[in-house]
């Protein structure tokens, strides 16, 4: 199997949310299905969510996804804490928790002008 190449910026997003998900459920030794049945959903939602492709996926859903894993949205968020906690990380990681709580709109918006502003300082994109 190759690399897997990304799309967009959200496509990147969903995948590693996905992987992070999965993370924190395999650790807790569940199963899809009784980790589906857990959020009121089903198991092939829940493998859509973990290999990235649950475009449908809302803040409500990952709110029930993370009480049901015992951790908080911001966790299953969290930019990679192995590095240290310079003043950008913390920064990156307020903007996640900002972006969150925007509606689909919104966060659309939010990444247009970030594309905009990259394309603008000759950044190129790498999604």
């Amino acid at each position: 199997m190759g690399k897997r190449t990304y799309k967009t910026t959200e496509d990147k997003f969903l995948r590693l949310l996905g992987e992070r998900i999965q993370h924190y459920r395999v650790s807790r030794k569940g199963t899809q299905e009784k980790f589906a049945e857990s959020i009121g959903s089903n198991s092939s939602y829940i493998s859509k969510v973990e290999n990235g492709q649950a475009d449908g996926l809302t803040v409500q859903k990952l709110i029930d996804i993370a009480n049901a894993l015992g951790v908080t949205p911001a966790e299953l968020l969290e930019v990679d804490t192995s590095a240290s906690s310079s003043h950008s990380d913390k920064r990156t990681k307020r903007l996640l928790s900002r972006t969150l709580a925007m509606s689909d709109r919104e966060r659309a918006l939010a990444l247009d002008l970030i594309e905009a502003i990259l394309e603008r300082v000759g950044k190129p994109h790498t999604s």
